[in-house]
Formats: structure tokens, C-alpha cells, sequence
């Protein structure tokens, strides 16, 4: 069931009962395709004929063009690697299909507007409507298959899980590659804080307390060998101290190369294992190999360059994944809101399909028809919040697909208060706008003469079509010599609920 088929129906019913043949013009606030792309009015021929598709056209840019393809991605300089390359590929294909949903919708609602050949958006016709518009078609004519709006409003809703979905995948991928590069940093880091620590050693060692005092013995020796010639006298206790102190800085200098020698030793290793690393550093996927770091020839590279790469290929990796969170949470979220307004619009549908259900049973139409136009102003002032809430928040793919069904319930709301004025009732906006005393509206009902004459049956509209016993004699029992109101049967029809209960 479908809210603008019986939109349609109703404006048929109303142009048949009050003979007024012009039917507004319907625009959607959506892009307008080539004068090309519009296929001409098909004409009744005596044998039927298969119609022709329309020519080609661009389409424009896709609407979610802020969002999938946002500045910061198109500035990288570094190519993705081939699984995300694949995934993006998946999501332009999304994007496609989501463009085309749009299409289809354009065409979906077109079709469901008054100035199509009362088809409804599935594709088929309520008995009441293919009555009025058998006239104009000639019997050898093949009606034209659209999508349902419905239809379209599934496949949008499960195109945009499809592309969440593609964007988890994404960051599983993203998440994995975080992993290889964190053991890759901790390595260096490892490295980098042994080396620091070996080199602090052999500093503290090379300035230290042995140091100073290897010097101080070596200038006292030489003090010390200048008086052994001075003082003859003190010869042999001089030499055998000086022998002494020559075995203390034999033993100390023994001991601090001692030392030297295993530290120093690590640190050849570890130089060893650090310029092979840097000579055949890992490489993950062809565009790593291209970044400056890896074109640096291998015996100029050093540890800190490659600190820098790495910490580089980090953060862009973080920053990758965070933006493709972003996206992730702003589908999801859309994907709510647009399940929202989905219910709402369905929800006012059941409620048109209730009233016509209920029309033979109702004493005032015209009530039961503001009460419609009432229930739509709640309708459209929430579906216009949510709007208002896509629109702050930059989500151009569903404020393209809220706009399309606002417009559309904006055209149904305009119907009613055209049909409530040819009753010659006001519409509850132009009541509450005189009571402001903001406008003077004065009403013309159309003659009791056409009146009579399509509840009797003697409309041109109404000629050749099948009758139904059970609704021409709701009519009739509903007919009323002091009211000139449309017969609700002919506004509202029944075929909706009908392919719902099929359903």
C-alpha cells in the first residue's frame, strides 16, 4: 500500500466529480534530466506496441559525495593497499546503486503524482481509478512496469547496511595492519632504548672514577721517578712503591678493557642487527615499498629514520580508521533516522486506508478529511525534524531521500485542501489564518448539477467502466439532498488496502 497512490486517486476523484480537468504540475526537489531522457506521451494505436527506452543521460555526482570521498582521503599521497583498494571499489559500486535507488524514486514518485496515468507506484490500478482512465486508454495499450516506492525505500534502507557493513570490514582490515606495525615499533623502540643503555655504560666507565685516578697515579709515578734521581738515599723505597703503583694501574687498566670489551661487544651485535634491518626492512604491501623512506639507499638509512617512517605509517593508519568510523556511525545512524520516517509515512498510510475503509460509516466527510489533513501536519512536522537533523549533521544522501518523500507528502496535503475548498469547506490552515486575520478567503462550490451527476453515475469519467454492486449502493445510501460533498468512494480508493490483505 502506498500513500501517493492514493493521493492520486484522490485528485482523480475530485478533477472527476467537480469537472475540473487540470491537473497540477508535480516537481520533485531532485536533479531534472535531459529534455532527451524524457520519453514522449504514448499514444493509443490500433496494435500495441512495445515502449522504447529512454536515451541516456549523466547523472550527477552522487549526493553522498561529503562524506565517501571526504578532502582528507583525496590529499593522501600514499596509495591504499590492494584489499582496501577492493573494498573501495565495493563501496563505489554501493554508491552507484544508491544513486540509481534515487533515480527509481524520482520515478517512483513521479509516477505516483496527478498528472501520471493513475498507475500506482507497484505497478498496478485500483478498480475504481482503472474505471476513470480506461476512457483515455486505448484496450490494446500495455501499461508501463515501475518499481513500488516501497520497493525503493527496502532496497535504500539495505543499501546502506550493505555499505556499513563494507566500512566493518574496512576497519577490520585497517585494525589488522595497526597490529603489524605496533610489534614493528616495539622492536625499534627495544632497540633504540638497549642501545642508549650500553652507550650510557661505556660513557660512565670511560668518565669515571678510574679514569680520574689512572691520571692521577701516572702523574704521581712521574713525580715520583724525578726524586728517585733527586734522592739516591730512598732509592729502593722509592722503587718499590713505583713498582707498586705500576701493578695498581696495570691492574685497573686490565680491568676497565675488561669491561669495555663485552659492551662493546653487544654493541657490534646490535649495529650488526640494525643494519640488516635497515638493509631489508619489512615490506607489507608494493605501496609501502614506495615510500621516501624505503627509495634512501640502505647504508644511509639509521635508526631514527626509521623510527620516523614507522611512527608516520602509524598515525596514518590511525587517522584512516577514525574517518572510517565516522562514516560507519554516520550510516548507521542515518539508516535509523530513515527507518523513522519510513514508519511514519507507512503509518499515515494505514490511517488513509482506515478512512476509506470507514467511509460509509462517517456523517461528516468533511470532518473525517481535516481530521486527514490534521494527522498529515503531524506527519510532515516530524518527518521536517528529522530533515532539519540531516541537514546539520551533513548527510546529503538522506536528505536527498527525506526531501523526495516530504515533497511528496506536502503535494498529497495540498489535494486534501483542494478538495475540502471544491466542498466548500475550509481547509484548517486557511481557518486558523482567518481567525489571525491574516487572509479573507471566500469560497465557490462547484454547481449541485455536477454534483448529481457523477453520484448518479452519468459522468463521462465514469462511461464503460465494471461495475461493483456493493460500493454503488454505499454510495447511494450515503448520498444526502443537503450536502454538495464528493462521495468519499470516489477520493479514497480501496485497492490499496486490498494489496495489503494480498500481501
Amino acid at each position: 500500500m502506498s500513500l501517493f497512490r492514493s493521493w492520486s486517486r484522490l485528485q482523480q476523484a475530485s478533477a472527476s466529480f467537480f469537472d475540473d480537468r487540470a491537473a497540477p504540475e508535480h516537481e520533485l526537489p531532485l536533479w531534472r534530466p535531459h529534455p532527451a531522457a524524457v520519453p514522449p506521451p504514448q499514444m493509443a494505436s490500433p496494435e500495441p506496441a512495445s515502449p522504447e527506452p529512454p536515451p541516456p543521460v549523466l547523472p550527477p555526482p552522487p549526493v553522498t559525495a561529503s562524506i565517501h570521498a571526504s578532502t582528507a582521503r583525496l590529499k593522501q599521497n600514499r596509495a591504499l593497499p590492494d584489499n582496501l583498494v577492493l573494498l573501495r571499489r565495493q563501496e563505489k559500486q554501493l554508491h552507484d546503486d544508491l544513486q540509481h535507488l534515487l533515480y527509481q524514486q524520482d520515478e517512483a514518485l513521479r509516477a505516483a503524482s496527478p498528472s501520471t496515468d493513475d498507475a500506482d507506484l507497484s505497478g498496478s490500478a485500483t478498480p475504481t481509478v482503472r474505471s476513470l482512465a480506461d476512457n483515455r486508454r486505448s484496450p490494446n495499450t500495455q501499461p508501463r512496469s515501475n518499481i513500488g516506492v516501497r520497493a525503493v525505500r527496502k532496497s535504500i534502507r539495505s543499501a546502506m547496511r550493505q555499505l556499513a557493513n563494507v566500512k566493518a570490514e574496512e576497519t577490520r582490515l585497517l585494525d589488522h595492519e595497526r597490529s603489524g606495525n605496533d610489534s614493528v615499533i616495539q622492536k625499534l623502540a627495544s632497540w633504540a632504548a638497549e642501545k642508549e643503555d650500553l652507550e650510557r655504560h661505556i660513557h660512565e666507565i670511560e668518565q669515571g672514577e678510574e679514569g680520574a685516578q689512572t691520571d692521577l697515579l701516572k702523574k704521581e709515578a712521574h713525580l715520583l721517578q724525578a726524586q728517585i734521581q733527586e734522592l739516591e738515599e730512598q732509592l729502593r723505597a722509592m722503587k718499590a712503591r713505583h713498582r707498586r703503583l705500576l701493578s695498581d694501574i696495570s691492574g685497573i687498566e686490565n680491568s676497565v678493557q675488561s669491561k669495555l670489551s663485552s659492551y662493546k661487544a653487544s654493541l657490534s651485535i646490535l649495529d650488526a642487527d640494525i643494519q640488516a634491518f635497515l638493509k631489508a626492512p619489512p615490506v607489507r604491501d608494493r605501496q609501502s615499498s614506495e615510500a621516501p623512506f624505503f627509495k634512501i639507499p640502505p647504508k644511509r638509512r639509521t635508526l631514527n629514520l626509521a623510527m620516523d617512517h614507522w611512527e608516520e605509517q602509524q598515525a596514518n593508519v590511525d587517522k584512516m580508521r577514525k574517518e572510517t568510523g565516522t562514516e560507519r556511525n554516520a550510516l548507521e545512524q542515518g539508516a535509523v533516522m530513515w527507518s523513522d520516517v519510513v514508519h511514519s509515512i507507512t503509518e499515515f498510510e494505514k490511517h488513509i486506508a482506515e478512512a476509506t475503509r470507514n467511509h460509509s460509516s462517517s456523517a461528516d466527510p468533511a470532518a473525517e478529511a481535516r481530521d486527514l489533513i490534521a494527522h498529515l501536519d503531524e506527519t510532515i512536522n516530524h518527518i521536517e525534524s528529522q530533515i532539519e537533523l540531516a541537514e546539520e549533521r551533513g548527510w546529503k544522501l538522506l536528505v536527498a531521500c527525506i526531501g523526495a518523500e516530504l515533497s511528496a507528502l506536502h503535494e498529497g496535503r495540498r489535494m486534501l485542501e483542494a478538495m475540502l475548498q471544491a466542498a466548500g469547506q475550509a481547509s484548517p490552515t486557511i481557518e486558523r489564518e482567518k481567525l489571525l486575520g491574516d487572509v479573507e478567503v471566500e469560497f465557490q462550490p462547484s454547481s449541485l448539477a455536477n454534483s448529481q451527476t457523477l453520484q448518479h453515475g452519468d459522468s463521462p469519467g465514469l462511461t464503460g467502466s465494471k461495475p461493483v454492486p456493493s460500493r454503488q449502493a454505499m454510495r447511494r445510501e450515503y448520498h444526502s439532498t443537503d450536502e454538495d460533498e464528493p462521495d468519499p468512494e470516489l477520493l479514497i480508493s480501496h485497492q490499496d488496502t486490498d494489496d495489503e490483505n494480498l500481501g
